[in-house]
Protein backbone atom coordinates (compact mmCIF):
# COMPACT_ATOMS: atom_id res chain seq x y z
CA UNK A 1 0.00 0.00 0.00
CA UNK A 2 1.48 3.36 -1.07
CA UNK A 3 1.91 6.04 1.63
CA UNK A 4 -0.39 9.04 1.35
CA UNK A 5 0.87 11.97 -0.65
CA UNK A 6 2.00 14.93 1.39
CA UNK A 7 0.08 18.10 1.01
CA UNK A 8 1.84 20.84 -0.94
CA UNK A 9 1.25 23.46 1.75
CA UNK A 10 2.30 21.21 4.62
CA UNK A 11 5.46 20.28 2.72
CA UNK A 12 6.33 23.95 2.29
CA UNK A 13 5.81 24.57 5.99
CA UNK A 14 8.23 21.77 6.95
CA UNK A 15 10.98 23.20 4.72
CA UNK A 16 12.92 25.81 6.66
CA UNK A 17 15.63 28.14 5.54
CA UNK A 18 18.71 27.92 7.81
CA UNK A 19 19.67 31.47 6.92
CA UNK A 20 16.42 32.87 8.29
CA UNK A 21 16.62 34.08 11.85
CA UNK A 22 13.66 35.02 14.06
CA UNK A 23 13.12 38.72 13.86
CA UNK A 24 11.88 40.68 16.85
CA UNK A 25 9.27 43.29 15.94
CA UNK A 26 10.37 46.84 16.76
CA UNK A 27 9.29 48.18 20.13
CA UNK A 28 7.47 51.48 19.63
CA UNK A 29 8.32 52.48 23.20
CA UNK A 30 12.03 52.47 22.44
CA UNK A 31 11.66 54.57 19.30
CA UNK A 32 11.59 58.30 20.16
CA UNK A 33 9.76 59.01 16.90
CA UNK A 34 6.69 57.20 18.29
CA UNK A 35 6.52 59.31 21.43
CA UNK A 36 3.56 61.66 21.50
CA UNK A 37 4.31 64.26 24.15
CA UNK A 38 1.47 66.77 24.52
CA UNK A 39 2.45 70.26 23.54
CA UNK A 40 1.98 72.54 26.58
CA UNK A 41 1.75 75.53 24.24
CA UNK A 42 -0.97 74.01 22.06
CA UNK A 43 -4.15 76.04 21.90
CA UNK A 44 -6.96 73.60 22.62
CA UNK A 45 -9.64 76.26 22.97
CA UNK A 46 -12.23 76.50 20.25
CA UNK A 47 -11.79 80.14 19.30
CA UNK A 48 -14.42 81.16 16.76
CA UNK A 49 -13.62 84.77 16.11
CA UNK A 50 -12.40 86.90 18.97
CA UNK A 51 -14.32 85.23 21.78
CA UNK A 52 -17.82 86.02 20.51
CA UNK A 53 -20.30 83.51 21.85
CA UNK A 54 -23.76 84.68 20.79
CA UNK A 55 -25.65 82.50 23.18
CA UNK A 56 -28.58 83.77 25.21
CA UNK A 57 -29.13 81.46 28.14
CA UNK A 58 -30.97 83.73 30.53
CA UNK A 59 -34.75 83.77 30.64
CA UNK A 60 -36.15 86.55 32.81
CA UNK A 61 -39.52 84.94 33.40
CA UNK A 62 -37.94 81.63 34.27
CA UNK A 63 -35.94 83.21 37.09
CA UNK A 64 -39.09 84.70 38.59
CA UNK A 65 -41.08 81.49 38.29
CA UNK A 66 -38.36 79.40 39.89
CA UNK A 67 -37.57 81.65 42.82
CA UNK A 68 -40.81 83.42 43.59
CA UNK A 69 -44.41 82.58 42.94
CA UNK A 70 -46.04 85.29 45.00
CA UNK A 71 -48.40 87.50 42.97
CA UNK A 72 -47.44 90.50 45.07
CA UNK A 73 -43.73 90.02 44.30
CA UNK A 74 -44.40 89.51 40.59
CA UNK A 75 -46.44 92.71 40.50
CA UNK A 76 -43.66 94.60 42.23
CA UNK A 77 -41.11 93.35 39.69
CA UNK A 78 -43.32 94.41 36.79
CA UNK A 79 -43.49 97.90 38.28
CA UNK A 80 -39.71 98.08 38.27
CA UNK A 81 -39.91 97.26 34.55
CA UNK A 82 -36.51 95.61 34.45
CA UNK A 83 -37.75 92.63 32.49
CA UNK A 84 -39.00 94.87 29.69
CA UNK A 85 -35.62 96.58 29.57
CA UNK A 86 -33.88 93.20 29.41
CA UNK A 87 -36.09 92.01 26.53
CA UNK A 88 -35.42 95.18 24.53
CA UNK A 89 -31.67 94.88 25.02
CA UNK A 90 -31.83 91.24 23.98
CA UNK A 91 -33.59 92.23 20.74
CA UNK A 92 -30.89 94.84 20.03
CA UNK A 93 -28.26 92.23 20.84
CA UNK A 94 -29.70 89.79 18.27
CA UNK A 95 -30.00 92.49 15.62
CA UNK A 96 -26.39 93.57 16.04
CA UNK A 97 -25.29 89.97 16.03
CA UNK A 98 -27.03 89.38 12.70
CA UNK A 99 -25.46 92.48 11.17
CA UNK A 100 -22.05 91.49 12.49
CA UNK A 101 -22.20 88.12 10.76
CA UNK A 102 -23.48 89.74 7.58
CA UNK A 103 -20.46 92.04 7.57
CA UNK A 104 -18.24 89.05 8.19
CA UNK A 105 -19.71 87.41 5.11
CA UNK A 106 -19.10 90.54 3.03
CA UNK A 107 -15.56 90.73 4.33
CA UNK A 108 -14.87 87.24 2.98
CA UNK A 109 -15.92 88.40 -0.51
CA UNK A 110 -13.44 91.28 -0.73
CA UNK A 111 -10.93 89.53 -2.98
CA UNK A 112 -12.70 90.71 -6.15
CA UNK A 113 -13.42 94.26 -4.93
CA UNK A 114 -11.41 97.52 -4.87
CA UNK A 115 -9.14 98.33 -1.97
CA UNK A 116 -11.16 101.32 -0.74
CA UNK A 117 -14.33 99.22 -0.61
CA UNK A 118 -12.45 96.67 1.44
CA UNK A 119 -11.42 99.30 3.98
CA UNK A 120 -14.98 100.59 4.24
CA UNK A 121 -16.42 97.16 4.98
CA UNK A 122 -13.68 96.44 7.50
CA UNK A 123 -14.48 99.69 9.33
CA UNK A 124 -18.18 98.84 9.35
CA UNK A 125 -17.37 95.40 10.69
CA UNK A 126 -15.26 96.86 13.50
CA UNK A 127 -18.01 99.33 14.40
CA UNK A 128 -20.58 96.54 14.42
CA UNK A 129 -18.30 94.52 16.64
CA UNK A 130 -18.02 97.39 19.12
CA UNK A 131 -21.81 97.87 19.17
CA UNK A 132 -22.22 94.13 19.59
CA UNK A 133 -19.97 94.13 22.65
CA UNK A 134 -21.73 97.13 24.19
CA UNK A 135 -25.13 95.52 23.68
CA UNK A 136 -23.92 92.35 25.35
CA UNK A 137 -22.59 94.30 28.33
CA UNK A 138 -25.86 96.20 28.69
CA UNK A 139 -27.81 92.96 28.52
CA UNK A 140 -25.64 91.41 31.22
CA UNK A 141 -26.09 94.51 33.40
CA UNK A 142 -29.86 94.32 32.95
CA UNK A 143 -29.80 90.68 33.97
CA UNK A 144 -27.80 91.52 37.11
CA UNK A 145 -30.26 94.31 37.99
CA UNK A 146 -33.19 91.94 37.55
CA UNK A 147 -31.59 89.33 39.79
CA UNK A 148 -30.96 91.98 42.46
CA UNK A 149 -34.58 93.11 42.21
CA UNK A 150 -35.78 89.54 42.67
CA UNK A 151 -33.59 89.19 45.75
CA UNK A 152 -34.86 92.47 47.21
CA UNK A 153 -38.45 91.49 46.49
CA UNK A 154 -37.97 88.18 48.27
CA UNK A 155 -36.56 89.98 51.32
CA UNK A 156 -39.47 92.43 51.24
CA UNK A 157 -41.93 89.54 51.15
CA UNK A 158 -40.30 87.99 54.22
CA UNK A 159 -40.46 91.31 56.06
CA UNK A 160 -44.12 91.72 55.11
CA UNK A 161 -44.97 88.24 56.42
CA UNK A 162 -43.11 88.95 59.65
CA UNK A 163 -44.97 92.25 60.07
CA UNK A 164 -48.35 90.54 59.53
CA UNK A 165 -47.47 87.89 62.11
CA UNK A 166 -46.49 90.57 64.60
CA UNK A 167 -49.72 92.44 63.89
CA UNK A 168 -51.72 89.32 64.65
CA UNK A 169 -49.88 88.86 67.92
CA UNK A 170 -50.69 92.43 68.90
CA UNK A 171 -54.34 91.84 67.99
CA UNK A 172 -54.45 88.84 70.30
CA UNK A 173 -53.12 90.96 73.16
CA UNK A 174 -55.70 93.63 72.45
CA UNK A 175 -58.41 90.96 72.52
CA UNK A 176 -57.55 90.32 76.15
CA UNK A 177 -58.51 93.92 76.93
CA UNK A 178 -62.19 93.24 76.12
CA UNK A 179 -62.04 95.18 72.84
CA UNK A 180 -61.20 92.29 70.62
CA UNK A 181 -64.21 91.97 68.31
CA UNK A 182 -63.96 95.26 66.31
CA UNK A 183 -60.17 95.15 66.15
CA UNK A 184 -60.08 91.57 64.92
CA UNK A 185 -62.49 92.40 62.13
CA UNK A 186 -60.37 95.40 61.16
CA UNK A 187 -57.23 93.27 61.08
CA UNK A 188 -58.94 90.67 58.91
CA UNK A 189 -60.05 93.30 56.40
CA UNK A 190 -56.61 94.89 56.32
CA UNK A 191 -54.54 91.74 55.84
CA UNK A 192 -57.14 89.76 53.88
CA UNK A 193 -56.09 86.54 55.50
CA UNK A 194 -58.35 83.56 56.25
CA UNK A 195 -59.94 83.35 59.63
CA UNK A 196 -57.50 82.32 62.32
CA UNK A 197 -58.17 81.38 65.94
CA UNK A 198 -56.69 84.62 67.22
CA UNK A 199 -59.47 85.62 69.58
CA UNK A 200 -62.52 84.12 71.16
CA UNK A 201 -65.93 85.65 70.92
CA UNK A 202 -66.61 88.21 73.66
CA UNK A 203 -68.40 86.98 76.78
Amino acid sequence: MAPPKADKHSRQQRVSNPDDEPQTPPNPDSDPSHETTPDPLADNDDDTGGGFEPQITFKGTRLINLQLDSPAVTKQLLKIDLKDRYDKLTAVYKELEQKFYELERLNSELQDKPRNQEGKIIRERDEAMARYQRAREERNNARADLEKAVSRAAAATEEKDAAITKLHEMAIKICDLQTRAPIVEAVKKTTRLPDAPMCYEPH
